[in-house]
Formats: C-alpha cells, sequence, structure tokens
C-alpha cells in the first residue's frame, strides 16, 4: 500500500490522504487517484495550508484567507411595508374563518349575501358584519399609528385588538 495525498480539485487545497493499493497487473506499481499525489504536503504552520500547484509539480503554502464578511442584515421594514403584512394578516384571519366555515374565501362567502338558501345568505351576512367590523377596527389601528398615537402594533397585538370571530348561525 502507498499514501496518496488528496486535494480539492477546485480550490486544489490538500484535504485528506487515502491507502492506495498495488496495481494487480503491475508489482510494484502505484497509480494515484484523480486529484491526488504520492507527493506528501510539507508540514505546515499555522495560519497557513497546503495547496498544490496549477501543473501538479509540488505543494506550496499559502495563508489561509480570512472568512468572508458577515452579510449585513436586511433593512428593517418601512411603515409601509409593516402596514402590509398587517393588512394581509388581517385578510388571512377573515378568510380563515370562512374556511372554517365551508366556504373558499371571505370573498366567496359574501356573494350569498343574497341567497335564496337561508343558511347561506345568514352566514354570509354574518361574516360580512364581522368584516366589516374587524377592518374599522384596522383601520382605526392604523389611523392611530399615523397620528403617531400609538406604536405600529405587532400581529399578535393588531390580533387581539380585532373583534372576535362570529358564531356560525344555526
Amino acid at each position: 500500500m502507498r499514501t496518496a495525498y488528496h486535494w480539492h480539485p477546485e480550490s486544489r487545497v490538500f484535504v485528506a490522504t487515502s491507502e492506495q493499493l498495488e496495481s494487480p497487473l503491475e508489482p510494484g506499481v502505484f497509480y494515484p487517484p484523480g486529484d491526488a499525489t504520492f507527493d506528501p504536503p510539507p508540514a505546515v504552520p499555522a495560519g497557513q495550508r497546503a495547496v498544490r500547484n496549477a501543473i501538479n509539480t509540488a505543494w506550496v503554502l499559502e495563508p489561509i484567507p480570512a472568512p468572508p464578511a458577515p452579510a449585513p442584515p436586511p433593512p428593517a421594514p418601512t411603515p409601509e411595508q409593516q402596514q402590509a403584512a398587517l393588512d394581509r394578516a388581517v385578510q388571512r384571519r377573515l378568510d380563515a374563518q370562512a374556511i372554517a366555515w365551508g366556504y373558499a374565501s371571505l370573498d366567496r362567502a359574501a356573494t350569498y349575501a343574497a341567497s335564496t338558501v337561508a343558511k347561506w345568505r345568514t352566514e354570509a351576512q354574518a361574516l360580512i358584519a364581522w368584516r366589516d367590523a374587524t377592518w374599522q377596527a384596522a383601520y382605526a389601528v392604523q389611523q392611530a399609528v399615523l397620528a403617531n398615537t400609538r406604536p405600529i402594533p405587532t400581529e399578535a397585538q393588531l390580533m387581539d385588538e380585532l373583534p372576535a370571530a362570529p358564531v356560525r348561525p344555526t
């Protein structure tokens, strides 16, 4: 057996060793695998690394590069982005209630407000009344934020301030 010294195929940095078997057809002959040599790298001092040169004739030592600087954190959302996110959360809440009642969305449920089927009409009217009260409360919070009389709420805080979902009419 003979030790082979492997390098990374792109960076050419020394990465590992392996034991290679003698050629079964050529006694005493050993073949290194690709991206490897039988030439051992030199002792590597702290802060450096062994790299195989481009023409595969020798190992060279080079300093270990400094890690890249961490990416800067994303910018804080603008008030407009925060408001849009809260609007989407309110709409998700409205739609979730309509879906729980078997409708595709609150918009679809609202189309039953004039239904000839009393159950669907009553459910649609209950959801519409709740939708209207919910958006009135959400817009009141928005106006208070714009008037600087309160901070922008978190999604959980806003949900706690909105009217409770209606009980499904029977």
